[in-house]
Formats: structure tokens, sequence, C-alpha cells
């Protein structure tokens, strides 16, 4: 498995941190509200326990698309 961790530097800036995890949730079909994508407004990441099955691939596809569906 791997660990990710998404942020920004400051709610000022525009970037949908919680969104994203929404969006990783549904991908890979995380419904354990103690084990999935989470965090801050500002910073999270991919669930503690169990950890991401994503490849670094499939993320930057997830991440890629769903910005591109946004704007």
């Amino acid at each position: 498995t791997y660990t990710y961790s998404i942020g920004k530097i400051s709610d000022f800036i525009d970037f949908p941190v919680q969104e994203l995890f929404h969006a990783l949730n549904q991908a890979e079909h995380l419904q354990d509200s103690n084990d999935q994508w989470g965090g801050s407004t500002i910073i999270g990441g991919s669930p503690r326990k169990r950890g991401s099955r994503l490849k670094p691939e499939e993320l930057e596809t997830i991440v890629n698309d769903y910005l591109a569906n946004i704007v």
C-alpha cells in the first residue's frame, strides 16, 4: 500500500482538498469513516491504517480528472 499527503499552504488558496478526499474515497470504495482519505481543509491524506491501494499513476489520473472537471 501507499501513504499519501495532499495539502495547500493556506485556506486562501483555491484548491479543493476536502473534495479530493471525497473523490479518492469513492475511487477506493472506502466507507469506514475511521479509516479513509481525510484531514483538514488545508492538509490530509490517505487512510492511516490500511493505506491507499492506488498506485501513484492512478492517484495522479484521479486528481487531474477531478480538477479538469471543476474548471
